[in-house]
């Protein structure tokens, strides 16, 4: 495998994402129709309790090896890059083994104490040996991403989703004539399996790359060795700040889980309406918000590496280049995408939902999404030039702006609901302005406004002309909200993309980074005599 530029790693991880996305939602509906609300509740119950522990021993850490790897290899030392990666797998497997003990024994605990029920016992049993294969394959993800190599991470994160719905839905049929607590154990089992599935992937193309990759067997020892305990002490410094980020937003959600219904309450709903109307924003207006971020997850993944080898090896031009087309490019996707969840929010939680009326939520989240992804790719910005604790902090203080904006608007009656939407798009639109101000006082970016805002801008307000217009021409034609959604969908997408194309939003250059398809789209062009209207 050869090294992947970080718009190619970032289109890789999110195809990769986009398939585990999809084969996660296919698995949901025939869970729910075998195990049914009460079965995916002792389901949920256990996954809080291991995405915590998950959080404290995985979150930060990949990154952070990604970074020190990049680092290493920047400066010639492949058998620093390769301490750094023993050093790492012990960490996380000390720590992985450690989490999945711990949750293992404190189980009877958890389900008959903190959870409340009993049955969950059998849920949390079953999860907990993930953690484990979890934590060390984080270390390899880490490792290769760090050589800037993201099919790996990919393939891996695709076996491990398939493998997981497999092993799902054959426990659940299996274990359902042993009661409902059984099938959801056999649920939550899904991802240990998955996950060992994932990490053998892993070791599998770990053991190809060693015969292929000379570095594996170079001898570096001429270059000044850093201690195991050195090593050990970067990982912690760079991982405990995001490892507070990665804690920062579910504990935002659970203070919004006991602060938005009291405030609609004091805006004069009933405690039942109060909760329905908290359902419509977490789990319909939140989950649609949070979509697009598949991508710009994927580009903070691939650029953390990119960054920190520029930032290693003293190359600011590249530097700059680089945190700007991130910036250019999470417009680029972001913008429309809001535009398109705020034009047909009603008609996409009709269809996603069956609940037109969390679209009036979503219309306000809709907009937070370009703040959301905005930080995301800005904070990869920042870790990779080491400034991890900037982004923690500012995320710390947007949330604090959030729950402040719930206590007061919420409250408010001819607000409620939508003031809490109001309250957390504000929330992030203010972590991602002083993630933006950090890195232009860090780095002197220019931000060139035409290109950066004005061109993603119009053309993603002409695409929400347009499909608005394809969805009423085409609903008023069938009367089928799904094939209007689709087709309006699709012609935004269409729209869009030709506009940004002839007005010079997306260049050549663009395209040709992105692996096969962006050549493709280029021959097609070419062939359509159209290659003249795309910029270089």
């Amino acid at each position: 495998m050869r090294k992947q530029s970080f718009i190619a790693g970032a289109v890789i991880l999110t195809l990769a994402g986009l398939i585990s996305r999809i084969l996660g939602a296919m698995y949901r509906i025939p869970l729910s129709r075998l195990i049914g609300p009460e079965g995916i509740g002792l389901y949920e119950m256990a996954y809080p309790v291991y995405g915590i522990l998950l959080v404290m021993s995985t979150a930060g850490i990949p990154v952070a090896i990604s970074k020190l790897v990049s680092e290493k290899m920047a400066l010639g030392d492949s058998g620093g890059a390769r301490q750094v990666f023993r050093v790492s797998l012990f960490i996380l497997t000390l720590t992985g083994l450690s989490c999945s003990l711990l949750l293992f024994w404190s189980a009877r605990f958890l389900a008959d104490h903190f959870l409340g029920d009993s049955r969950v016992y059998y849920s949390i049993i079953s999860i907990a040996p993930a953690i484990l294969f979890v934590t060390i394959m984080s270390a390899y993800r880490g490792f290769y991403q760090g050589l800037q190599l993201m099919t790996p991470t990919a393939i891996s994160q695709v076996v491990e989703q398939f493998i997981r719905m497999l092993t799902m839905l054959c426990l659940v049929y299996l274990l359902l004539p042993r009661g409902v607590d059984y099938s959801a154990a056999g649920a939550t089992f899904g991802a240990v399996t998955g996950a060992a599935a994932g990490l053998l992937s892993l070791l599998f193309i770990h053991w190809q790359q060693k015969k292929k990759l000379s570095f594996f067997s170079k001898n570096s020892s001429y270059l000044p060795r850093e201690s195991n305990f050195r090593i050990a002490y970067r990982i912690f410094y760079f991982s405990i700040p995001i490892i507070l980020g990665g804690l920062a937003v579910p504990l935002m959600h659970m203070i919004n889980a006991i602060l938005v219904p009291v405030r609609l309450q004091v805006a004069g709903y009933t405690m039942r309406e109060a909760t329905n109307l908290y359902g419509q924003l977490t789990g319909m207006a939140f989950t649609l918000m949070h979509f697009p971020t598949i991508i710009t997850a994927a580009l903070a993944a691939s650029l953390v590496p990119a960054i920190s080898e520029s930032f290693a090896l003293n190359r600011r031009k590249v530097l700059k280049f680089q945190a700007q087309e991130a910036i250019r490019l999470t417009l680029v996707v972001s913008l429309p995408a809001a535009m398109g969840l705020y034009t047909l929010a009603r008609e996409i939680c009709q269809l996603l939902f069956a609940c037109p009326s969390a679209g009036i939520p979503l219309q306000f989240l809709a907009f937070g999404t370009i703040f959301l992804c905005l930080h995301e790719s800005i904070s990869a910005v920042l870790q990779g030039i080491g400034k991890t604790a900037v982004p923690v902090r500012n995320l710390f203080l947007g949330a604090g702006a959030n729950i402040l904006g719930i206590f007061i608007f919420t409250a408010l009656p001819n607000l409620a609901i939508r003031g809490a939407a109001i309250s957390t798009a504000g929330g992030f639109m203010l972590a991602a302005s002083l993630d933006l101000l950090a890195v232009n006082k860090l780095l002197k970016i220019r931000l060139p406004l035409i290109d950066l805002l004005l061109k993603p801008c119009l053309c993603a307000w002409m695409m929400g002309l347009a499909v608005r217009k394809v969805y009423n021409y085409f609903f008023l034609l069938w009367a089928s909200n799904f094939l209007s959604t689709f087709l309006a969908v699709l012609a935004g997408i269409v729209v869009y993309l030709l506009l940004m194309l002839v007005l010079g939003g997306i260049k050549r250059r663009d395209l040709e980074m992105i692996p096969k398809v962006g050549p493709l789209c280029i021959n097609i062009f070419s062939r359509l005599g159209l290659l003249g209207l795309i910029r270089s």
